[in-house]
């Protein structure tokens, strides 16, 4: 799912066609959410408190059953590459798709079925609240 807002995925995605999404990963598809796919795949979001670009709510899919947190860099504006930042992201999977705690490095475009949604907004919020 690709960046931008995500309250027009919200507007125009909810109901059938977010039920849809849900039974295509559920049935062994991949959602991969980024930037706003990816704050559109987690249960909660908040973004930008106390802005003019406040976007705080609930969303359908809920794949990630947390919040997604965001901006995390100072400065981000839509529309315009400033505040944003390039973020390197691996995952850990085993073959089958659970998490495995020895875990192996699996490239991006590995077909273990993941249902998490990921942007570097939401997981470096998160990452810097638990440290």
């Amino acid at each position: 799912m690709p960046g931008g807002r995500d309250l027009p995925y919200c507007e125009s995605l909810h109901g059938e066609t977010a039920a849809r999404i849900r039974a295509f990963v559920e049935g062994g598809g991949s959602y991969l959410g980024l930037c706003a796919g990816g704050y559109f795949g987690c249960a909660e979001v908040e973004f930008g408190q106390g802005t003019e670009m406040e976007v705080i709510g609930s969303r359908e899919l809920a794949f990630f059953p947390g919040v997604a947190r965001g901006p995390v860099y100072p400065g981000f504006e839509y529309g315009r590459p400033v505040g944003a930042h390039a973020a390197r992201i691996r995952f850990r999977v085993s073959p089958g798709g659970e998490e495995d705690e020895g875990g192996r490095d699996a490239p991006i475009a590995s077909s273990a079925k993941v249902a998490y949604t990921l942007s570097a907004n939401s997981l470096e919020s998160n990452l810097a609240k638990r440290v």
